[in-house]
């Protein structure tokens, strides 16, 4: 880690201690594809900038819902190795 002194005038840079990670990997916020707006898929889902976000929504309202996190595949711009990324964050239900 860094020196201390650093994070003085990097705010940016921190100083060893806690890992933004879970320590068991786990995922605490999770978001219903089915449900949530553009906005809330940009801002929670690792990778997935408001412009992805959005083609997820209209592709949603044109197959009426997922069923599978996998669907998310036949959305422009996203493949396998995002899918595997954003999958700890995604939920189909309530």
């Amino acid at each position: 880690p860094p020196p201390k002194y650093l994070s003085s005038f990097f705010p940016g840079v921190r100083s060893g201690g806690a890992s933004e990670q879970p320590a068991d990997d786990t995922v605490n916020v999770t978001v219903n594809i089915n449900t949530a707006s553009a906005e809330e898929l940009a801002e929670k889902l690792p990778g997935i900038g408001i412009v992805k976000a959005r083609r997820i929504v209209d592709y949603r309202a044109l197959i009426g819902g997922f069923e599978s996190v996998d669907q998310l595949k036949n959305v422009d711009g996203i493949g396998d190795k995002t899918i595997e990324k954003i999958r700890p964050y995604c939920r189909i239900k309530d």
